[in-house]
C-alpha cells in the first residue's frame, strides 16, 4: 500500500508512495505517552523508507519530506534529523532481512 514500483534502465525499482489524502498525523510529541514511544517513531519511519526505496536518491528525497512532516507535528528538527541520519549508513538489504 505504501510502495510504488517502476522500471528504470531495465531494472525494477521501488519507492515510497503516499496517498494524496495522507495527513502524516504522527503522534504528537507532547502527548501523555511515555517518552520512548514518541522518540522511536521517527527512527521506525526512517527505516521503513530505507527498506522501501531501492535507490538512494529516492531515500534522501523522502527522508527530507518526512523530516518536515515531523517538524510540522511539533517534533524538534535537530532530534528528527539525528534520528533519520542514523539510517543513512544502514544497509538496505540488512533491513529487509534474509527471505529464508
Amino acid at each position: 500500500l505504501d510502495t510504488r514500483v517502476y522500471i528504470k534502465n531495465s531494472f525494477i525499482h521501488t519507492t515510497l508512495y503516499t496517498k494524496p489524502s495522507d495527513t502524516h498525523a504522527y503522534l504528537n510529541p507532547n502527548s501523555c505517552h511515555p517518552k520512548h514511544v514518541c522518540s522511536n517513531i521517527p527512527q521506525g519511519v526512517a527505516k521503513r523508507i530505507k527498506r522501501i526505496c531501492s535507490e538512494e536518491s529516492e531515500y534522501y528525497k523522502h527522508k527530507l519530506t518526512h523530516i518536515n512532516h515531523f517538524v510540522d507535528r511539533g517534533y524538534n528538527r535537530e532530534f528528527i534529523t539525528t534520528e533519520f541520519n542514523k539510517c543513512d549508513n544502514l544497509d538496505r538489504l540488512d533491513l529487509i532481512g534474509d527471505p529464508e
